[in-house]
């Protein structure tokens, strides 16, 4: 996938966002693109077909995150948790002595 392709569909589905919140952090994996949000959604877009896809609320604060092929670990103050891929399941993995950047 360019870098292109991947900047102009992330711009194209971030303009589509009807709630005009802004974009903190976006990671992509396996052709996805996950875009994390003010209001603590993670949006996703696929590349490969060129569509959007869920809508994903976190039930609990997020700064940061990273995608792995178990689900989206996100990160806030010194707290990570583990998302599943569909939304469904947080779980707490555990804390760190200091703020995660």
């Amino acid at each position: 996938m360019s870098f292109l392709k991947w900047i102009t569909a992330t711009l194209a589905f971030a303009f589509s966002i009807s709630t005009h919140a802004a974009l903190l952090e976006i990671k992509e994996s396996d052709s996805i693109v996950y875009m994390l949000n003010d209001q603590q959604q993670i949006l996703t877009y696929d590349l490969m077909s060129a569509e959007q896809g869920s809508t994903l609320t976190l039930a609990n604060p997020a700064s940061h995150f990273t995608v792995t092929g178990s689900g989206i670990i996100t990160a806030n103050n010194r707290e990570l948790r583990l998302v599943s891929l569909d939304g469904q399941e947080t779980t707490y993995i555990g804390g760190t002595s200091a703020n995660i950047r």
